[in-house]
């Protein structure tokens, strides 16, 4: 469109340009009729087109756009009108400021699990009103996907992907995304309500992800990849899961259905999955803290026996130890003992080792005591006796 027409079919006054695509670019304009800010899609038809293609262009476009217009559900760009202008064609629609799905994407990453099961049911129920009017939307993708607030809009209806995405083209012509395409589309067999389903698969897994199932440096790589390999497994388990691979499925007999779908992302968005940790979220081995084994528990201290008072003795007088004898006669907390005489030939052994052996030594240590003192008081008796015999002989 030159630069000199602002205004199409004297009415929608062309504003300024909100985005561009592969096919066209969306004006901002303003109704001049019903005072209102709408949007306009100009759609580009190649000018190295043949008139033959250029005409069945023109036609698809404006017939889709005419069935777009019959659809009324919340989750649909309403459409308001279709004009042409020298051969041009223009769909004037609803102007919804919210961002996509994949600008989300971009800014935030993957989705919490219970938004993007959400994000599903809202959308299997925008295409469940598309499909009983007989209407495929055959581009279901994140960046036509549009969140405002909780409302959930599935825009451009029969319109072609963005410049963004990796394009598939037959006679110059673009007609779809092979990221989110299904591979009965890939492989010409036609399109139905389950293509679509499939994309709506592919969006969710992307919406989960943060990037779509099948992705490759070049568009062939893209269309192999689609057709022939399985999905990787998102990071979420449960219904969210079975219903993502569910309408993954390569073979449309076997895909789910739109109620089947609505089943299980119902389940998601009662009960919210949690998601896998990813690589990067699980902690290096190095960073793990180091669990220091659990001490064993210190055994309370039993208790003494209690025993009869031992029998009153006479006062000893005070004695010098003798030779190499351990001048303090109180035990330390470590006491050494001696066994029986009949255990004489056994090394000394340390009370407090745990053996029962050295428990039951330990027990009998105060008797071993009193025994040493006895001999201790015979052997003074002895000294004092042979002291007064030696003292008692007369000098020679």
């Amino acid at each position: 469109m030159s630069d000199d027409v602002r205004v199409l079919a004297g009415r929608y006054r062309l504003v300024s340009v909100l985005g561009r695509g592969g096919m066209g670019q969306v004006w901002l304009a303003e109704d001049e009729v019903l005072h209102r800010q709408v949007a306009v899609k100009e759609i580009r038809i190649p000018s190295d087109l043949p008139a033959a293609e250029r005409d069945v262009l023109l036609e698809r476009t404006m017939r889709e756009a005419r069935l777009t217009a019959r659809l009324s559900h919340p989750g649909i760009i309403t459409v308001y009108d279709v004009v042409s202008v020298d051969g041009q064609p223009y769909i004037v629609m609803e102007l919804v400021r919210a961002p996509s799905l994949a600008a989300a994407i971009d800014m935030e990453g993957p989705l919490p699990p219970q938004r993007v099961a959400q994000i599903g049911v809202r959308l299997l129920d925008a295409l469940a009103t598309a499909h009983a009017k007989g209407v495929v939307h055959r581009d279901v993708k994140p960046s036509n996907v549009l969140l405002d607030g909780d409302r959930v809009v599935l825009s451009d209806f029969g319109i072609a992907t963005s410049s963004t995405d990796p394009t598939l083209t037959t006679t110059g012509m673009v007609v779809g995304s092979p990221t989110y395409m299904s591979p009965e589309r890939l492989r010409s067999e036609g399109a139905g309500p389950a293509g679509d389903l499939w994309s709506l698969g592919a969006t969710l897994y992307a919406a989960l992800q943060g990037h779509p199932p099948f992705r490759a440096d070049n568009v062939m790589g893209t269309i192999t990849a689609v057709v022939a390999d399985p999905p990787a497994p998102p990071a979420v388990h449960g219904p969210l899961r079975e219903a993502v691979l569910g309408l993954l499925d390569k073979t449309p007999e076997q895909r789910l259905d739109n109620a089947q779908a609505r089943s299980l992302l119902e389940q998601a968005v009662a009960s919210p999955p949690s998601r896998e940790p990813s690589t990067a979220e699980q902690p290096a081995l190095a960073d793990l803290p180091v669990m220091a084994p659990a001490a064993s528990p210190t055994p309370a201290a039993t208790p003494p026996t209690p025993r009869d008072p031992a029998p009153a003795r006479a006062a000893t007088p005070p004695v010098a130890p003798a030779p190499g004898a351990d001048p303090d006669p109180t035990p330390d907390p470590i006491v050494r003992w001696h066994k029986r005489p009949a255990d004489s030939a056994a090394p000394a052994a340390s009370v407090g080792s745990g053996s029962p052996a050295d428990r039951s030594g330990a027990r009998r240590l105060p008797r071993t005591k009193v025994l040493l003192a006895a001999a201790v008081a015979v052997v003074v008796v002895v000294a004092a006796v042979t002291a007064a015999v030696v003292l008692s002989r007369p000098d020679d």
